[in-house]
């Protein structure tokens, strides 16, 4: 391995070079011949960790689907579809494809690297952030409310090479294979490199309404949005548009989503959330959830700090400017907040 001092701009890793953006942050991916050796690397998985899952496809959706109804707040909006079916998509450890460009991945982590990766990721966010520091990391507000949209849930954004390194090198290595594994099953499925992670943790019952995808930090391109949901198991509502019928599939712990390419800005939302009786959570963090969102998102690269919170409700009384606002001006920010909601 060449010094990165003789060579600060390239570095070569067992014979393959990879460049560093100007941030410093470089995307390490190992290929498969390397997988060996990376998993000699300080990891917060299990030696045993699978970095290239068997990727079997399980069938999809059609002729499973039952009624579901929607929460009260989530319906009666004028000119939304308030009727909402279940897919029943199967379990097991498959790939399940819902549509093209939207995968789920049922049990991506074994119940002890859930463990293991939750016990890093709160240690990392169960803290206190005060005026004091104000883009610091941390789930909570100084009065222990959660640090996130009128307190809904405690949010930490920030870049993967800026995360703990154990956190960062197993996030990094399970995501591509997750994404290695929804493309074997699905061909318009985008390649994805993550650059940041948003971090959330939800207390018991803690939704989210329908959105779309569509600040900065969130990426601009087809790249899928990947996320991981540990602890508490929810019900996850999707459509294309408001007047379609919601579509709505159980997501459990250890579950991986990803939407991208032709559904990259799907509307969609968390309806309801449900304790387990055994969960893979710190004892303090209860009956919760943990949510790892892994974007593609170089365009913030350098200006995370701005995405450090996220209140752009004018009834938040504790409303601040948004990540977009600072960087990109109000206009482009009110036009994509606009977008987030339509």
């Amino acid at each position: 391995m060449r010094s990165s001092l003789r060579h600060p701009s390239w570095f070569r890793f067992r014979g393959a070079r990879y460049r560093r953006n100007v941030a410093g942050c470089g995307l390490t991916t190992f290929p498969r011949q390397d997988r060996a050796f990376a998993a000699t690397l300080p990891c917060l998985f299990p030696a045993g960790f699978e970095s290239e899952p068997a990727c079997s496809v399980g069938s999809g959706p059609s002729g499973s689907e039952a009624p579901y109804t929607l929460p009260p707040w989530l319906r009666g909006r004028p000119g939304r579809n308030d009727r909402a079916v279940h897919l029943r998509a199967e379990d097991g450890p498959a790939a399940v494809v819902l549509e093209p460009g939207l995968v789920v991945l049922r049990q991506a982590l074994s119940r002890e690297e859930q463990v293991a990766l939750a016990a890093e990721a709160w240690d990392f966010g169960a803290r206190t952030v005060g005026p004091s520091d104000p883009s610091g990391h941390g789930f909570f507000e100084e009065d222990g409310g959660l640090r996130g949209p009128m307190g809904s849930r405690g949010r930490i954004f920030e870049a993967c090479c800026k995360l703990p390194s154990r956190l960062s090198e197993s996030l990094l290595k399970a995501s591509a294979s997750w994404v290695r594994c929804a493309r074997a099953a699905d061909a318009t499925m985008p390649q994805h490199e993550a650059s940041h992670l948003l971090l959330l943790y939800y207390r018991l019952g803690g939704t989210l309404g329908f959105h779309r995808d569509e600040q900065a930090n969130d990426g601009t391109g087809a790249e899928p949005v990947v996320n991981l949901s540990l602890g508490a198991e929810i019900d996850f509502a999707l459509r294309h548009e408001h007047s379609d019928v919601a579509r709505v599939v159980t997501l459990r712990s250890g579950d991986v989503l990803l939407f991208g390419g032709p559904c990259r800005r799907l509307l969609h939302a968390v309806a309801a959330t449900r304790a387990v009786p055994d969960t893979v959570l710190p004892a303090d963090a209860g009956d919760g959830r943990l949510s790892f969102t892994l974007r593609h998102a170089p365009e913030v690269t350098g200006h995370e700090y701005l995405y450090a919170d996220f209140r752009p409700q004018p009834e938040d009384p504790k409303r601040k400017l948004t990540g977009d606002e600072l960087l990109l001006g109000s206009d482009e920010a009110q036009r994509r907040l606009r977008k987030m909601s339509s």
